[in-house]
C-alpha cells in the first residue's frame, strides 16, 4: 500500500514508518528540513518536501497514495487551524476521485477528560480540555467526509527508550534535579510504547472497513509518582518528589488537566519498559479481561502476541508493552 505520513520524523511517526516499511508498505513522508529528510531516508521512506502550514505545495501528492496517516502536530496556539487547513486542502485535492482513501487520524487521551475510576472506552463521551476541543470536531467531520474512510486512534501516554511522555522526568533525573509532579502524584497515566502504537496504526491501515474511534493502550493506569520514582532509581538521581500546581502557561492553555484526564483501568498482566534502556524478558503475556459491548468478538490478531483490536474497546497489547515491573 502507498501511504503518505504527515509527521513522519516525529515521536510517533518514526515508529509508524519503521513498522510500515517492515511490512512492505511504500511510504511517502512530509519533510520540511534537511535533517528530517535524512531521518526519513534512513528509515527507508521517500521524503516529500513541504510544510504542514503550506499544503498547496504538496497536497496534490495525496492523489498518488492509497492512505494517509496524520501524526503531525505543531504544538502551537494555532495547531487546530493549521491542521484544519491541511486536511481541507487534501479533501479538495481528492475531488471526485473514485472511492475513498484510507485515513488514520490521531486524537488522544486528553479528549476524554477526567474519568475518575471509570474505564474510558470508545463509548465514553468526550470531555476535552479547552485547548483540544477542536480535535473532537475535526475527527467527527473526517468520519463523515466522502473523501476518506477514517479511523481515529486515541493513544495513551506514548513512551520509548529515550523518553516520550517521560522526557521531562528523565531530563531532571539525569541532571540530578528534583522531579516535579504537576497536580497530584496519585494521578494515573495509561501507557503505550511507541512500537506497539505503530503496530496499531498499521493494523487499522490494513483494515479499511474498520472506521470510528479506537483507543490504544497497553498498560494499566500507573501512578505518576511511581513512574517518577522508577526513573529516579534507574538513573541514580535523588528521589526528591514534590507535587506542584501546573505553571500559569499550562493553566491558561487548558493543559492543567494533564495526567489526570484519562484514568484507564485496562485489566491485564504485563511488564512496563520505562525509558531506562532496561529490557528484561517478560515472563507472561498481557491478557485483557474487559467486556467490550455489542461488537465484542470481532478481533484483529497481532501475530505471536495476545494482542488485539476489538471494534469497541480495541485495547492493544504487544511485545514492547513491558519489561520492568514497578
Amino acid at each position: 500500500m502507498r501511504v503518505l505520513v504527515l509527521g513522519g520524523p516525529g515521536l510517533i511517526g518514526v515508529a509508524v514508518i519503521r513498522d510500515l516499511i517492515k511490512h512492505c508498505h511504500k511510504v511517502l513522508a512530509l519533510s520540511r528540513s534537511t535533517r528530517s529528510v535524512a531521518i526519513l531516508k534512513a528509515l527507508g521512506a521517500s521524503p516529500l518536501r513541504g510544510d504542514l502550514r503550506a499544503p498547496d505545495a504538496w497536497v496534490q501528492s495525496v492523489r498518488r497514495v492509497d492512505a494517509v496517516i496524520q501524526v503531525a502536530a505543531t504544538f502551537t496556539e494555532d495547531m487546530g487551524q493549521v491542521e484544519s487547513k491541511a486536511l481541507k486542502a487534501m479533501i479538495q485535492a481528492l475531488g471526485r476521485k473514485d472511492g475513498k482513501i484510507r485515513l488514520i487520524y490521531t486524537g488522544g487521551v486528553w479528549l476524554y477528560g477526567a474519568t475518575g475510576n471509570s474505564i474510558a472506552n470508545e463509548t465514553t463521551q468526550f470531555q476535552p480540555m479547552p485547548a483540544l476541543a477542536w480535535m473532537v470536531e475535526t475527527s467527527e467531520k473526517l468520519l463523515h467526509t466522502q473523501a476518506f474512510a477514517t479511523a481515529v486512534i486515541h493513544p495513551a501516554m506514548v513512551y520509548h527508550q529515550v523518553g516520550g511522555a517521560f522526557s521531562r522526568f528523565i531530563d531532571c533525573a539525569k541532571q540530578h534535579k528534583q522531579i516535579e509532579i504537576w497536580k497530584d502524584g496519585a494521578t494515573r497515566w495509561p501507557l503505550i510504547h511507541r512500537n506497539d502504537l505503530a503496530m496499531a496504526y498499521r493494523l487499522l491501515l490494513e483494515q479499511p472497513k474498520l472506521t470510528g474511534h479506537f483507543n490504544a493502550s497497553a498498560q494499566i493506569g500507573v501512578r505518576v509518582d511511581t513512574i517518577a520514582k522508577t526513573i529516579a532509581q534507574n538513573t541514580a538521581a535523588p528521589m526528591v518528589l514534590r507535587s506542584y500546581p501546573p505553571p500559569l502557561c499550562v493553566k491558561n492553555t487548558g493543559f492543567g488537566q494533564t495526567g489526570q484526564c484519562w484514568t484507564s483501568k485496562w485489566h491485564h498482566r504485563g511488564y512496563k519498559r520505562f525509558a531506562t534502556g532496561n529490557r528484561p524478558s517478560p515472563t507472561s503475556q498481557p491478557a485483557c479481561k474487559q467486556t467490550y459491548g455489542r461488537n465484542h468478538g470481532k478481533q484483529i490478531k497481532i501475530p505471536h502476541h495476545r494482542a488485539f483490536l476489538t471494534p469497541k474497546c480495541r485495547a492493544l497489547f504487544g511485545p514492547n508493552s513491558g519489561a520492568k515491573p514497578v
